[in-house]
């Protein structure tokens, strides 16, 4: 394994998660969600596409009643939860923002809790998306299907480099800090390409209205341009013509 730098460990999973409730729970499957319990409004049901580049989206296209939400209470989402994805692009992850209102996850979702003195979530996040010697695991325990799948015992085997408390927080807040600054990077990019496309909209236009370059009253108009054409296509088609019997008697003899 990798030298870390001091004051740092090797850990298992295990020993860091929360004592408090399940510290890992993969979303309801089978019987205990049924296709036809699902609800266009009521308590949102999580699922992949609420995570982002370690960032929680907000909204869900399922729903389900409030009885059946107290049903699936052990598979609830709360704030500094964890959320990782199990299939799709295994190991895409984020943490439950603190504003987020009652929802459970799904099948495709596995959820973590752990000890709010060992471990940060946000620091979690960074090292199952960061660390080479994390992903590294997850790339190994993951293949040898026809489909990448996570599931509990996989994550329980990952080894993961546990930093001190305290670095901990200034590792997250100077990452999220260069992320900020990358993110308004893109922002300013992804503007100057709209602007890019407009001004060559605006260019094309003006170019078809005759207003990109000056107009020089002493140049050939083009309805003359046009005339003179057609006039030396008119008297090209006798001669054509003339060609053409030619050789059609040549092929007849």
């Amino acid at each position: 394994m990798p030298e870390l730098p001091a004051e740092w460990a090797y850990t298992l999973l295990d020993p860091i998660l929360s004592i408090e409730r399940a510290g890992m729970k993969t979303g309801p499957f089978g019987s205990l969600l049924k296709k036809e319990e699902h609800k266009t409004e009521g308590i949102s049901v999580l699922g992949i596409e609420n995570i982002d580049y370690m960032k929680f989206l907000k909204g869900s296209k399922i729903h389900i009643s409030e009885e059946k939400a107290s049903q699936l209470s052990d598979y609830d989402a709360r704030p500094d939860d964890i959320i990782i994805s199990r299939s799709g692009t295994v190991g895409e992850v984020c943490v439950v923002p603190e504003d987020i209102d009652r929802a459970i996850i799904s099948t495709n979702l596995m959820r973590v809790t752990l000890n709010p003195s060992a471990l940060l979530p946000k620091f979690f996040c960074l090292l199952l998306n960061g660390s080479p010697f994390v992903t590294s695991q997850i790339s190994e325990l993951c293949k040898g299907s026809t489909r990448a799948f996570l599931n509990q015992e996989i994550l329980s085997s990952i080894i993961f480099p546990l930093a001190p408390f305290d670095e901990q927080r200034l590792i997250v807040d100077e990452v999220e800090r260069y992320q900020s600054y990358t993110e308004q990077l893109e922002n300013d990019l992804g503007n100057d390409l709209v602007k890019a496309n407009r001004l060559r909209q605006s260019i094309l236009k003006r170019a078809f209205e005759g207003r990109l370059v000056p107009q020089d009253p002493g140049e050939e108009p083009a309805s003359v341009l046009l005339e003179r054409i057609n006039d030396e296509r008119t008297k090209e088609s006798p001669r054509r013509g003339r060609r053409s019997n030619t050789h059609q008697t040549s092929l007849i003899q």
